[in-house]
């Protein structure tokens, strides 16, 4: 199935409701879940990781006409393409995930953003993700920003 993945397709929609949260780990805990010769940016030892919470509206295929909406979480990866880019911009997606089966199974055939299903809650300034055993809550505001796990 890995065919699909080398049509070339665009994306394009509108993102709505962006959350976006960035934070750095060591740089070691990433390295083995990055294929190769893609090469995870050091920032001092450690690697950057952004968690971002986004409602995608209006999503649509250039081969396609069909459009769909779906709530995409994503802890996306920076990764140095300064081979490419004077400025590292390259991303990859170590883990997505989505309250949309149906998206699980289009993104699993079409795309390498290792999608998968989860519960995903969004009430004002607070976020919940469940899957499984496994749960992310986040509440943002002032004066601190809280994160359970």
């Amino acid at each position: 199935m890995e065919l699909l993945k080398n049509i070339p397709v665009n994306y394009s929609g509108e993102l709505h409701e962006v959350k976006l949260i960035n934070f750095s780990i060591e740089k070691e805990e990433v390295l083995d879940k990055v294929p190769q010769p893609l090469k995870v940016w050091d920032y001092n030892g450690r690697a950057l990781i952004s968690l971002v919470n986004v409602q995608l509206r209006d999503m649509k295929m250039s081969i396609a006409p069909l459009k769909f909406d779906y709530r995409h979480v994503a802890f996306r990866l920076l990764l140095d393409d300064s081979k490419y880019n004077k400025k590292p911009t390259g991303i990859y997606f170590l883990k997505s995930f989505t309250n949309s089966p149906l998206i699980v199974v289009g993104g699993k055939l079409m795309t390498d953003f290792n999608l998968s299903f989860a519960s995903i809650q969004n009430e004002g300034n607070s976020f919940e993700l469940k899957q499984g055993n496994h749960f992310l809550h986040l509440a943002t505001g002032h004066p601190k920003l809280m994160i359970i796990c």
